[in-house]
């Protein structure tokens, strides 16, 4: 008898929420589709936005007598928590799988030591971009608005906006609504 492939996907939040949906059912379907055997899939969840008081390392024990007695060949992190977490406790949970990363920002890598058998892509948050197109459309514009969390992930995505903002190349008027 063949072995499945089993892959352990790691999520940042809800897998009930419309993006994961939608993105989770491509990821199934192109891991399934053409695979010369079977595929196991086995989800799981940090959700560090809902429950941010640091229980992650509580996980650790339970998630290795979990996999003790399977072999997993693939963890997908999606996010930069999940691949924190994977390549941080991937010997111990899961020993010699390979870790493929999406969902991560760009320039959350930075300074970030690439482990062995670890690849993915990363997604790119255009501010910059995106405000030159607002402005474009609206070129008479003098205040820009930005909405954000409170949450470590809100943060650092607004952390990447204040960035691109600062490269702006006109003078606006810039508002933080955050936390409301």
């Amino acid at each position: 008898r063949v072995e499945p492939w089993r892959v352990v996907i790691i999520r940042n939040w809800d897998a009930l929420y419309p993006v994961n949906l939608v993105r989770e059912g491509a990821l199934r379907q192109a891991l399934v589709e053409g695979a010369p055997r079977g595929v196991e899939v086995y989800p799981e969840h940090l959700d560090p936005l809902r429950f941010p008081t640091g229980i992650v390392p509580e996980m650790v024990p339970v998630l290795r007598s979990k996999y003790s007695d399977l072999r997993i060949d693939v963890i997908i992190a999606s996010g930069w928590e999940p691949l924190q977490f994977a390549t941080q406790y991937r010997d111990t949970i899961w020993p010699n799988a390979a870790i493929v990363f999406n969902g991560v920002v760009e320039g959350t890598l930075d300074g970030w030591k690439r482990p062995a058998r670890t690849t993915g892509v990363t997604m790119e948050l255009d501010v910059l971009g995106t405000l030159r197109t607002a402005l474009a459309l609206v070129p008479r514009a003098r205040t820009v608005y930005f909405v954000s969390g409170v949450a470590d992930f809100d943060r650092m995505f607004l952390d990447l906006a204040k960035r691109d903002f600062a490269r702006l190349d006109r003078p606006l008027e810039a508002h933080y609504l955050v936390g409301l």
